[in-house]
């Protein structure tokens, strides 16, 4: 069972770090060859992650959401017009792009 919480004390094998974090063993060693990541050597093949280790790198990776802010999407109206720098599609650049649609449908059923 992961534990999820910011109090654990005890170190976190492997695996259990690649489950916590959505992604393969390998990954984790990855992170830890780099030095990104510290460890403890128990045995050969036997590595643990401090848990404090564990929480400074998420919580240095976490990406936080700021309520506070709002996107807000203006519409035009119809007496402003097309908003700046808008230019309408010339006919040469339709027959261009209506050339390569068709070169496109060629190429996929394998005729040119």
């Amino acid at each position: 069972m992961t534990d999820t919480s910011a109090t654990r004390t005890e170190p976190f094998a492997i695996p259990e770090l690649a489950e916590r974090w959505h992604c393969s063993t390998e990954t984790v060693l990855r992170k830890i060859r780099k030095g990104e990541l510290p460890c403890i050597e128990i045995g050969p093949r036997n590595l643990l992650v401090p848990a404090n280790d564990v929480m400074e790198y998420e919580s240095a990776r976490t990406v936080r959401r700021v309520s506070s802010l709002r996107v807000v999407q203006e519409t035009p109206t119809p007496d402003t017009g097309p908003s700046p720098g808008h230019t309408e599609p010339q006919d040469s650049d339709r027959a261009a792009a209506s050339s390569q649609r068709a070169r496109l449908r060629r190429h996929a059923q394998g005729t040119r």
